[in-house]
């Protein structure tokens, strides 16, 4: 094993442990702990025995040095112990000694170690459902309550075009059909663990003092006050959503298709369906032949990835007409605008004596504004409708977070507008679910639900909870959607918002060899190659995704000694880590059904872009100074670079390229030496 792994935290009921992968992992540091068998040297201080917190020192260890803390009792033989920085390596079941200034504890036991970084409350548990998650009901139950499998497998009727449709059935026929599969397997332990992740939620909120909830409604009374700075009414921003782009660009191109239930994808997943399809319970992320069992008649249609530029390019060409800044959308079939300049010039431009200095300075934007917002945006989509024959939805409000919940609300071919004013904000977070807000989604919205939140206002009511339960930085963000703040400056150029990272995925039948998998990650690596030329970016790192048919994901990654947006380079690291992957893995476990590439630490760096390809020396050079850990590998990438652009490199560098080739194979050759013994 290449990297040292540390137990972080144990489940007694599944078997399952969890690790980290170094010593400074947040989820080995606790904040708090549960102790029993309290001995005191002397009499146990009375603000205790009162009910009352007490403020004393901790010490885990006699080494340590004494950090503050907040004791507060729970019964005869329980303390709450409350840090108020993380400690190493607590553990459950461990005793020790607390140093309490003039008291001191001999042979406390710690029955449960707390952490608000663990991934508990569901922050560990991703929402990202692509082709691992069909949907999922609120109880996990049909609608006369009979549970028919895992609640994160059950029909989500939160996409637009899935309402009051027959939960019962489609539950039913989602469990029959999946019955007995790797992919229920694989859904009914992510479920078994969501389920106890919720009950370590509950039984820590069962613990929570009277001090520590006025704790915890403090600090988010003082989050509420920092989210409220940030608030902007002032702004008209636009959310523009294409609906169903890819099935509207194959009924585009394919006329037979209007009428008809049809999605694009395969058998393995459906990236969309139209609304006919939507009928049956069919929606984008399920695999095509489950789809299939939905809907028999149902035509499913495979990518035409050409043309959804082409189309999504046009379109773009249109909204950039009302929004000029607008340098790139989010993806082919949607985009954020901030109407706010082009809707006062048109307003002036109609009612000349209207004083535009008067919005200096304004708390919110005037209502003749707004209403003419609403008019602006219904006239841009009917042109992208006439001129693309494909429709558009869209949110107009004053932040991106309430302007993507309203785009969905009358699709498709609709808008809704909520007004920058509070009485509007207000209403509508006493009316929308949590799972429509975007980020919160099936995992999350479990755990929201057992703590009683069912819509946005209900994050606010609740705020103290909230905090308690999750970690600062989520507990923020379910403010910010409980209050209705969002972004309200959308980005105007690629500098505002760099990339971290840009990765690409296949999903496939089923797939095993090391050649079958190096062509996909051939066209993987073109893919990303030509992104990072269009960006005139470079990558350090590169990493590859394995799932296998048991929906078990294996990430292998590695950082290279210089900067590179060469196809060629990504795609010889990326063999090389597969290549180590199968080597580690078992002939009868190398079944993958989605093969994916990720290239990371990106840079813009003119110098390194003058030439396609380093060159051999420089290679080398780099070589040298890396670390002995990466010289076999990275050996290995070179020499394989190395031989395949073997006529260009030599055309640049022949004098050089010699003396590097020798240096090469020498080292080569002691690397093998080394392997051997």
């Amino acid at each position: 094993m290449k990297h040292k792994y540390f137990v972080a935290k144990k489940d007694p009921d599944t078997n399952d442990i969890f690790v980290a992968s170094n010593t400074n992992h947040s989820s080995l540091y606790s904040n708090e702990m549960v102790v029993k068998n309290t001995n005191w040297i002397r009499c146990e201080p009375q603000v205790l025995s009162d009910g009352q917190p007490f403020e004393c020192e901790f010490k885990f260890q006699h080494t340590d040095q004494p950090q503050p803390c907040l004791v507060t009792k729970i019964n005869t033989n329980e303390l709450h112990i409350q840090l108020y920085s993380p400690t190493r390596a607590l553990t459950d079941g461990q005793s020790f000694i607390k140093t309490m200034n003039a008291w001191e504890v001999l042979s406390s036991t710690a029955t449960d170690t707390m952490s608000d970084q663990l991934d508990t409350c569901g922050e560990g548990l991703s929402d990202d459902s692509t082709d691992a998650t069909i949907g999922e009901a609120s109880d996990g139950k049909g609608g006369n309550g009979v549970s028919v499998g895992p609640t994160i497998m059950n029909l989500n009727d939160m996409k637009a075009g899935m309402q009051g449709l027959d939960s019962d059935r489609i539950n039913q026929m989602i469990f029959e059909w999946s019955n007995g599969s790797h992919f229920h397997s694989f859904q009914t332990k992510r479920q078994k663990r969501i389920d106890n992740e919720i009950q370590y939620m509950k039984t820590r909120l069962s613990r929570m003092t009277e001090w520590q909830r006025m704790q915890c409604l403090k600090e988010a009374d003082s989050a509420v006050s920092r989210l409220e700075a940030q608030r902007s009414m002032t702004r008209v921003i636009v959310h523009i959503d294409l609906d169903m782009f890819f099935a509207a660009v194959e009924t585009k191109l394919r006329p037979e298709l209007v009428g008809k239930p049809m999605a694009v994808g395969g058998d393995m997943m459906l990236a969309t369906s139209n609304y006919e399809a939507r009928k049956y319970g069919i929606r984008p992320g399920m695999p095509g032949a489950l789809a299939k069992r939905l809907c028999p008649q149902l035509i499913i249609i495979s990518h035409s990835s050409g043309s959804y530029s082409k189309e999504s390019a046009e379109v773009m060409k249109i909204i950039r007409e009302f929004d000029p800044n607008l340098n790139s959308s989010m993806s082919l079939d949607e985009a954020y605008i901030d109407l706010t300049d082009y809707v006062v010039d048109t307003y002036c431009h109609r009612h000349p004596d209207f004083d535009r200095q008067s919005l200096n300075g304004c708390k919110q934007l005037p209502n003749c504004l707004w209403d003419l917002a609403a008019e602006i945006v219904s006239n841009l989509r009917q042109r992208i409708l006439d001129e693309t024959q494909l429709s558009a939805s869209a949110g107009i409000a004053c932040n991106t977070m309430i302007a993507k919940v309203c785009s969905d609300i009358n699709k498709p071919n609709g808008q809704h507008m909520i007004r920058g004013n509070r009485l509007e904000i207000e209403n509508f977070l006493e009316n929308t679910a949590i799972r429509k807000i975007c980020g919160i989604g099936p995992v999350r919205g479990q755990f929201l639900t057992a703590l009683g939140l069912k819509t946005c206002k209900d994050l606010y009511f609740k705020r103290d909870i909230i905090r308690f339960a999750f970690t600062q930085y989520n507990a923020e963000y379910y403010l910010s959607v409980g209050l209705g703040v969002g972004r309200h400056v959308i980005a105007k150029d690629e500098d505002e918002r760099t990339r971290k990272s840009i990765s690409s995925e296949r999903t496939v039948s089923q797939i095993s060899s090391f050649e079958a998998i190096s062509e996909l990650l051939a066209e993987l690596s073109e893919e990303l190659s030509e992104d990072l030329n269009s960006k005139n970016q470079s990558c350090k790192t590169v990493t590859i995704k394995l799932k296998k048919v048991t929906f078990v994901v294996t990430l292998r990654s590695l950082t290279l000694p210089f900067h590179t947006y060469d196809s060629e380079t990504i795609l010889n690291v990326a063999k090389s880590l597969l290549q180590t992957e199968l080597n580690n893995t078992p002939p009868e476990c190398r079944k993958y059904r989605l093969i994916g590439l990720k290239v990371s630490n990106l840079i813009t760096n003119e110098p390194i872009r003058k030439s396609s390809q380093m060159t051999l020396s420089q290679i080398y050079r780099a070589l040298k100074s890396n670390s002995n850990k990466e010289t076999k590998e990275m050996n290995q990438i070179c020499d394989e670079t190395e031989k395949e652009s073997k006529v260009e490199a030599e055309a640049k560098v022949a004098k050089e390229d010699n003396e590097t080739k020798e240096s090469l194979a020498i080292n080569t050759t002691n690397d093998n030496k080394n392997t051997n013994m």
